[in-house]
């Protein structure tokens, strides 16, 4: 389902990079507690579709739906201080998490 034309974008990242960030955040004792967790590269819907690799399955079933008040246009996030404070940074690029959890998806897998 998407909300609008697909143009928002959004600050996506890889589920393992999510948790590489949250176990590095739960073993040291960093100065700030709160920390953007992002790759700081924003990726509209609209490409997403386009860069996904269609391999061996269907093509999804695209339900439209009105734009929504409250979503933001952009949504790209600065995580300057989780890369000084945790030395930490995302590992996967968004094509390749992109493949990854596609893959996943036609293997079952949640």
């Amino acid at each position: 389902m998407i909300f609008g034309d697909g143009s928002i974008v959004r600050d996506y990242l890889y589920i393992d990079d999510v948790i590489d960030a949250l176990v590095t955040a739960a073993h040291i004792s960093p100065s700030h507690r709160h920390f953007n967790i992002g790759s700081g590269i924003g990726h509209s819907l609209n490409e997403g579709r386009r860069r996904r690799d269609p391999g061996p399955c269907r093509r999804p079933t695209i339900e439209r739906r009105e734009a929504r008040d409250f979503d933001l246009p952009i949504s790209v996030l600065d995580a300057s201080r989780a890369r000084a404070e945790l030395a930490w940074q995302p590992k996967v690029p968004f094509r390749q998490g992109l493949a990854r959890t596609l893959d996943g998806l036609r293997q079952g897998t949640p």
